[in-house]
């Protein structure tokens, strides 16, 4: 994938509020040549491996991390450079082929371990700013093993803030199913809806939606060690006699559930 294809609509979709001086900023674009080169091992490798149904969500996530990691290494960039990645990911979904498109939600995980690893290296850094609201295909696996303060600008897909263990996360938007996967601790915002399983196998940490929640919530959830809370904003509509395991659900300031 060449890098002036990457860069065709350049900070197109870059937030104004929160990048005011994205536009003046020394472009990294040996992080951005890196991310390219992540992607496009990452479509060869694994697309045959991905379905409509997503078969394989979770290891091939975990492969798609590990692959990020591998990549990243010993890469120097910043959480502005991680910013600006987001402005590019429309045209490198315009220039992926339709047989390898289903490859590109996986994006989320490049993003995670870029976090991540910043974050272990710079412990001092306070917040990382991510900007999905234009996107024309969600990302999913954002925050996964999160342990920052992460603000997410816009929408994501599913399994948002998977196996996070400490830290914040903040979706200014809307999010799709199993958000806060098997997450042991920190804290998860939405300010928008959230769809099915939301804290699907949650160990520990605390889930707040202001907008409304789907089915299935607290699924299996089992707070072992640290106490969950799952907070809703809105009343409840969904029946919850599947629930089994240990936690908190509040709905509408009215405890529905708590063992």
């Amino acid at each position: 994938m060449k890098l002036e294809n990457l860069l065709e609509e350049e900070y197109k979709n870059v937030h104004a509020d929160t990048l005011t001086t994205a536009k003046n900023r020394k472009v990294n674009t040996t992080f951005q040549e890196l991310f390219a080169e992540w992607y496009e091992h990452f479509v060869e490798d694994y697309t045959d491996d991905i379905d409509e149904y997503h078969v394989g969500y979770y290891k091939i996530s975990r492969d798609a991390y590990t692959l990020a990691e591998y990549y990243i290494e010993e890469e120097t960039f910043t959480p502005e450079d991680i910013t600006d990645l987001c402005s590019i990911f429309n045209t490198v979904h315009k220039h992926t082929e339709d047989a390898t498109k289903r490859s590109f939600p996986y994006i989320g995980c490049f993003l995670s371990a870029c976090i991540n690893t910043h974050f272990e290296e710079h412990f001092y850094t306070k917040k990382y700013v991510l900007i999905t609201e234009e996107l024309v295909v969600p990302l999913i696996n954002i925050g996964m093993y999160n342990k920052a303060e992460i603000t997410i600008v816009g929408s994501c897909n599913d399994l948002i803030g998977y196996k996070m263990k400490k830290g914040i996360i903040t979706v200014l938007g809307n999010v799709k199913n199993f958000l806060g996967s098997r997450m042991k601790g920190g804290t998860i915002h939405i300010s928008g809806n959230a769809s099915q399983r939301t804290g699907y196998h949650m160990d520990g940490g605390e889930i707040k939606i202001d907008g409304n929640c789907g089915k299935r919530i607290g699924f299996e959830m089992n707070a072992k060690t640290f106490p969950i809370l799952i907070q809703l904003t809105k009343e409840y509509p969904h029946d919850i006699t599947h629930l089994r395991g240990h936690g908190k659900i509040i709905a509408n300031e009215k405890k529905i559930y708590e063992r």
